[in-house]
């Protein structure tokens, strides 16, 4: 093992004896999987699994965890779950991700606690830490551990040593959970979520390892308003596997398959496969730019809200990067503060100071257009608010237009 490699292996051993007992958030993929077997190898019996069962998670990874756990005769538990459920979720927001990981960590939190286990700790790494990932903010405000950050390691180390340890996920494509697949705003059902997990089952028994099904139609149309939607899949592929599409009868197949499981219309994306994120990044450019445009318009005082998703585009385009914990632009006359759970950054100009980060507004008038509110799930029209300064001798009104 290469001597860089080993010292950082051995740290991730330290941190999790440190921890006495831990619950392993496991979802059977690459991260999870070499840290449940770091965690096992150290604690024994003290370590535990726990793996999610939702339909945002494909039968066919909940099956693979399954037959891990038991291989290696660690004890698991399934967390059952509804994302679904959760207030907000279906309508997709741009923080759907923290939507999700704050409900499904606070009951995998409870399950460890009940069961007498000291630490809950998950996979993220290094290279998660540089995309937007709202989850991460879910996941420090539950108090969850991050033990392969804590080590540094990265993706790549990841992969290598779970090669050294004999581990089958060493060479497993990406995963992400199936609601990833739904573009900004794009309603989340059980239908769909069956549909694209049928989809990409077929397309990984044809033999394609990195796909993606990505679905797209209603935009936030309502439920009753979908049921006759016409639903277009868009296949993502790597490009050396382009070739193969070149078939007229392998392409036939495939978009017959795929109209039996749903779909209206079937394409392929001639970019080939990528992430989630980078699947928004046309949506959260431009949210970047309504961010400039109000931060242009906005007089001393004022107080904006955006979500940390356009912050961090907007920022990025002039290579800085926000922390999501909050953050002082130097120079800019601007302040950026955390603010609410939901992933919402305050934004105000150099002559506002808040007494609260999480209730900087009293006195909150409703928003004077309830329809548009409903029609538009969690984007919230202009409202008025009265703030007080943070020595509260004054009192004056600060316009504030929010996404949430």
């Amino acid at each position: 093992m290469e001597k860089n490699l080993e010292l950082k292996y051995l740290d991730l051993g330290n941190c999790l004896k440190k921890m006495g007992s831990v619950a392993v958030a496991f979802s059977g993929g690459v991260d999870s999987t070499f840290l449940l077997k770091a965690a096992h190898d150290v604690l024994g019996e003290r370590a535990i699994a726990i793996t999610a069962s939702s339909s945002s998670f494909p039968e066919r990874e909940l099956q693979e965890a399954a037959a891990f756990c038991k291989e290696q005769g660690i004890r698991q538990m399934i967390c059952e779950t509804e994302e679904l459920n959760i207030p907000g979720f279906r309508e997709n927001p741009a923080n759907r991700c923290y939507i999700c990981k704050r409900e499904l960590f606070a009951q995998i939190r409870k399950m460890a606690e009940d069961n007498g286990i000291s630490a809950v700790v998950e996979g993220s790494n290094m290279d998660d830490l540089g995309d937007y990932r709202p989850g991460l903010q879910a996941i420090r405000e539950l108090g969850i551990l991050s033990p392969l950050r804590e080590a540094n390691l990265s993706k790549v180390e990841i992969r290598s040593l779970s090669r050294k340890l004999g581990l089958p996920t060493w060479n497993k494509p990406a995963f992400a959970c199936l609601a990833s697949r739904f573009p900004y705003g794009e309603r989340i059902t059980e239908k769909k979520l069956s549909m694209v997990e049928q989809a990409e089952q077929y397309l990984m028994e044809l033999g394609f390892r990195q796909v993606r099904v990505r679905i797209h139609g209603s935009g936030g149309q309502t439920a009753s308003s979908s049921e006759n939607e016409c639903l277009i899949a868009r296949i993502e592929i790597l490009p050396e596997d382009f070739e193969r599409m070149l078939d007229e009868a392998f392409r036939g197949k495939i978009y017959n398959q795929l109209q039996l499981i749903g779909f209206s219309y079937v394409s392929l994306d001639l970019k080939g496969y990528r992430t989630g994120s980078e699947l928004n990044e046309i949506y959260l450019e431009k949210r970047a730019d309504l961010v400039h445009h109000y931060l242009s318009d906005t007089g001393s005082g004022d107080c904006i809200l955006f979500s940390v998703a356009e912050w961090f585009f907007y920022y990025s385009r002039t290579q800085f990067h926000p922390q999501i914990d909050g953050v002082n632009l130097a120079g800019t006359g601007i302040s950026l503060c955390s603010g609410s759970v939901n992933s919402i950054w305050r934004v105000q100009t150099s002559a506002a100071q808040y007494e609260s980060d999480r209730s900087p507004y009293s006195d909150t008038p409703a928003c004077p257009d309830p329809d548009r509110s409903s029609a538009l799930p969690h984007h919230q029209p202009a409202c008025t608010a009265t703030w007080r300064n943070h020595q509260r001798t004054s009192q004056r009104s600060a316009r504030y237009t929010g996404y949430v």
